[in-house]
């Protein structure tokens, strides 16, 4: 797995700013933001993000993403997850799609028959 450069920049500027005796408040305000940069990118806080800082607005589109299964514990969604340096609330969405199994079944259906159509 190869770090992006925003991530190598951010460690960067986490262990210059960590290391630096006396900070100011914009180097204490930079740092908070960088390691708040990093915590974003978590798979737990993707997770978190996902299942309980979720507004109500976005409940229902979460659960119909879902369809007839249920929300995934932290351990299957980790499962599920492809192993990355960073994660983002996108990925965790494409993640949560694929236990709806209905739906891929439905797509690949679709798929078919519409190949079929195409070759007939």
């Amino acid at each position: 797995m190869k770090k992006s450069q925003i991530q190598i920049k951010l460690e960067l500027t986490i262990e210059t700013l960590s290391n630096k005796e006396n900070k100011t408040t914009n180097d204490l305000v930079r740092l908070t933001n960088a390691k708040l940069k990093l915590e974003d990118k978590s798979l737990s806080k993707v997770y978190k993000n996902l299942t309980k800082n979720v507004s109500e607005e976005l409940k229902p589109l979460i659960k119909e993403i879902l369809g007839k299964a249920k929300m995934p514990t932290f351990e299957e969604f980790k499962n599920e997850m492809p192993e990355k340096y960073s994660y983002s609330n996108f990925s965790g969405l494409q993640c949560l799609a694929r236990f709806n199994k209905a739906a891929i079944q439905a797509a690949k259906v679709e798929q078919q028959g519409g190949t079929i159509l195409k070759a007939a």
